[in-house]
């Protein structure tokens, strides 16, 4: 069963070297768990190519992807809060940037 909607949000920082594969494995993950979804990239003052590399994802997302930047790191909690406030949709996940968690077993969570 699939969910009406769901907005997935990554907090990062200086997460360049895992962005592009962890939003492509949101973006091949969601369609079998919610009919609507997006995707948030949520960069807390990243010093690397974070920035440069969400704009990127945003640009060829066909609206899918949005990217959320704090200039100053507000640290963990400041980047749940941005995610929380930011999505769109009625259900809300979250995993992390540094693609610790397989976004494919929200599906579980779902169901």
């Amino acid at each position: 069963m699939l969910l009406e909607e769901l907005s997935l949000f990554f907090p990062c920082r200086n997460e360049a070297e895992n962005l592009e594969a962890l939003v492509g494995d949101a973006l091949s993950a969601l369609p079998g768990i919610a009919a609507r979804y997006e995707v948030i990239v949520v960069d807390d003052g990243s010093t690397d190519a974070t920035p440069e590399i969400a704009a990127r994802l945003v640009a060829s997302s066909g609206g899918l992807v949005r990217h959320l930047r704090h200039e100053v790191g507000s640290g963990y909690g400041g980047a749940l809060r941005s995610g929380f406030a930011t999505a769109r949709m009625s259900a809300i996940a979250f995993t992390d940037g540094d693609r610790q968690f397989r976004v494919a077993d929200l599906k579980r969570l779902a169901d």
